[in-house]
């Protein structure tokens, strides 16, 4: 009749066999050794992702092309303000250069670096010369049945109107007076108006509501 009894510290296991008798049994054990088992398991970690980076090399009013630091070969759009300035591959080292305006400068300059997808993978900004934001600009004249918004804004700004969706504009003169075309205005409709100065320098938007025509 065989049998077996658990294992020892040894990781040992006893296998036995009993002949039996009436008045007697003779028991014969044999220990059977059991080889450690040595498993070796190996991880794949998985890619560090990708750091995207971008930069603009330190320039002033004075120098006449700027370089962006990122990776290399991926697409670099530089825009000075809103304003699309220059756009391409960096090369085998990561750089892009572009030629800046030659007048009017100043300005806050962005570069956007974005994959074949065109999905955006860094972006960076640089502030040179005058940055600060003109005043937003006051319409004095926008009424139903008339085709133009009269008002001030900075001298030699940009001013823009949105009307349902189309954009509008002019210059303001040397002495802050602007007047923007438009088609005929309705009443109580509104217009959306900002102002950018001769840096790129955007106002604070302004909602103006247009009057009554004027009565005759």
């Amino acid at each position: 009749m065989p049998w077996t009894y658990g294992s020892n510290e040894y990781g040992q296991l006893g296998i036995g066999e009993v002949d039996a008798e009436p008045e007697s049994a003779t028991i014969r054990v044999t220990e059977l050794k059991l080889a450690p088992v040595h498993v070796q398991v190996q991880y794949r970690l998985p890619e560090p992702a990708p750091v995207w980076s971008a930069s603009f090399e330190s320039f002033t009013l004075k120098d006449a092309k700027v370089k962006v630091l990122t990776v290399p070969n991926k697409y670099v759009l530089v825009y000075k303000g809103e304003q699309l300035l220059a756009e391409g591959a960096s090369n085998e080292l990561g750089i892009f250069e572009f030629k800046l305006p030659s007048k009017n400068k100043d300005g806050i300059y962005s570069a956007i670096v974005t994959d074949i997808s065109e999905d955006i993978l860094a972006s960076a900004s640089y502030a040179v010369g005058d940055t600060k934001p003109p005043a937003s600009p006051k319409v004095t004249a926008a009424a139903a049945k008339t085709t133009l918004v009269k008002g001030y804004a900075e001298a030699l700004s940009t001013v823009t109107i949105v009307r349902q969706g189309k954009s509008y504009q002019a210059k303001a003169s040397s002495t802050g007076v602007f007047q923007v075309s438009v088609p005929a205005l309705a009443a109580s409709e509104s217009l959306r108006v900002w102002t950018t100065d001769t840096a790129g320098n955007k106002s604070q938007e302004i909602k103006v509501k247009v009057a009554a025509a004027p009565k005759k």
